[in-house]
């Protein structure tokens, strides 16, 4: 966990952090800060200072970096008034032990991981007044104060008994849950386990209510799932943004919901329309297959002709290895679908203008498997290519390839042979994320990965013929795909 400090944080703060040994980075000021957010990734940002500080500086981090920002108070009247107005994702009270601090940011880092997608833009109308809000306390009187609070705050209160809160949550399907009280006769930790290994109920903030001293029941709580806090006695201006902050987080949850909900409704919208198209697909032109592997191209600006490229060369690599022709013609219209999978990889990994972060390239290899599964289970030849073709063209002829790290003749000759073709057309042509090379630099880097990354025999084909590839690229580059390069 990376965290990065900005303004002046009470020293209890700092030496929590460093005495749990987190990787902490300290800012020089507000440039400084935003240079670093650029350079290094932080799964959250921790203001100090005063909340009139923080809020120039929070207003100039949001316009700077999506990572979620924490503000560290004393936890006063005044600065809950002043926290209504500061646009943050959390707080962590500096009144409160180096243990608890640390699981505190850790909690936030962990739910605005999961539940906040910066670019998404908030909808005022679901992070604002009015939402359905849950409430089970230990007693009738602790259920009549928050009640009372939330609905002065103009919002829809449920209320439930402590044994009904997972049942409840699951039919109501509130914004928000608040447990907890004076009665210490239930052990809201197991609750807060119960919602959040429910499908249906996780990704509703929770906030338990405790009395200060009880920093063990916090830290289990944190243990198992909670969002945040309430103190008793109940404060109505922390109330308010306790609940402003959490209300924020059910929004993100809901609109994050939503959006994959869309993709994935798109996804099978554009697999069902893709299978129906490529029924009896023996039959159908190449042109036909080639306008139908754009679906995923068409999102990858930088890929044009990519697909009809390397098909003609995996079409020639396969020539002279002397297959015969039904092999020919199932790999010219089966290899253009190799990256149909992409359809699945968000715009903005597929066309980030730069290096893929660990995470981003993970997701990414998923484009293989996700295209083989669209391609599975055909009884057409073409079709049974297609799907070894995108299941295996990643995979290395030394086993270390992706994404079942088949080596050798495990990798079927399909395969192998349009990985080739797809390495050689990738590297000489521009991509968002890379400049095209010199031909002669990429013929080198097909040469250098015989016997590691390429099939030995296939490379000496591809070399064998070598001149035909270099006709073919420059073909490309007089019709107007102009690479954008010195080739030589």
């Amino acid at each position: 966990m990376k965290i990065l400090v900005l303004g002046d944080s009470p020293l209890g703060v700092g030496s929590a952090l460093a005495r749990a040994k987190m990787d902490m980075t300290v800012s020089s000021g507000l440039t400084h800060a935003i240079d670093c957010l650029g350079r290094e990734r932080f799964d959250v940002v921790l203001l100090g200072g005063t909340p009139e500080e923080a809020d120039v500086l929070c207003r100039s981090l949001r316009e700077a970096t999506h990572v979620p920002i924490a503000f560290v108070t004393s936890a006063t009247r005044a600065d809950w008034r002043q926290l209504v107005r500061l646009d943050v994702d959390s707080y962590v009270p500096d009144n409160v032990g180096e243990q608890e601090i640390v699981a505190r940011l850790k909690a936030i880092a962990r739910r605005c991981a999961t539940t906040t997608p910066r670019e998404l833009p908030v909808k005022a109308e679901l992070s604002g007044n009015g939402r359905r809000i849950l409430v089970a306390a230990g007693d009738e009187d602790d259920l009549c104060r928050v009640e009372r609070m939330l609905r002065a705050l103009r919002h829809t209160v449920t209320l439930a008994h402590d044994g009904e809160v997972a049942s409840a949550a699951a039919r109501e399907a509130p914004d928000l849950i608040v447990l907890g009280g004076h009665q210490a006769t239930t052990d809201w930790t197991e609750v807060i386990k119960e919602l959040k290994a429910n499908e249906t109920t996780r990704a509703i903030p929770v906030a338990l209510v405790t009395p200060p001293s009880a920093v063990a029941e916090r830290l289990k709580a944190i243990e198992a799932g909670v969002d945040d806090f309430l103190a008793m006695p109940l404060d109505n201006i922390e109330l308010q943004v306790t609940v402003k902050l959490l209300l924020r987080i059910a929004c993100y949850a809901r609109q994050l919901r939503d959006y994959h909900e869309d993709m994935e409704v798109e996804v099978l919208r554009r697999t069902s329309a893709l299978k129906q198209a490529l029924r009896n697909t023996e039959a159908v032109s190449l042109d036909t297959i080639y306008r139908l592997s754009r679906a995923a191209e068409f999102r990858d600006e930088d890929a044009h002709g990519h697909i009809e490229r390397m098909s003609h060369y995996s079409t020639a690599i396969a020539r002279r290895l002397g297959l015969d022709e039904a092999f020919r013609q199932n790999i010219l219209f089966a290899s253009p679908l190799h990256d149909i999978g992409k359809i699945s990889i968000p715009d903005s990994i597929l066309r980030k203008p730069g290096k893929l972060d660990d995470e981003e390239w993970q997701i990414i290899r998923q484009h293989s498997p996700f295209g083989a599964k669209i391609l599975e289970d055909s009884e057409a030849e073409i079709l049974k290519m297609a799907h070894t073709i995108a299941a295996t063209h990643h995979e290395k002829w030394d086993g270390t390839g992706y994404p079942h790290g088949l080596k050798g003749e495990e990798i079927p000759f399909a395969g192998r042979i349009a990985s080739i073709a797809d390495v050689f057309d990738v590297l000489t042509w521009e991509r968002p994320y890379k400049r095209p090379v010199p031909l002669e630099k990429a013929f080198a880097t097909i040469k250098e990965g015989r016997g590691s990354h390429f099939d030995p025999a296939v490379v000496d084909a591809f070399f064998d013929i070598e001149e035909e590839i270099t006709a073919e690229f420059n073909w490309w580059k007089f019709i107007g795909f102009d690479s954008d390069s010195d080739q030589s």
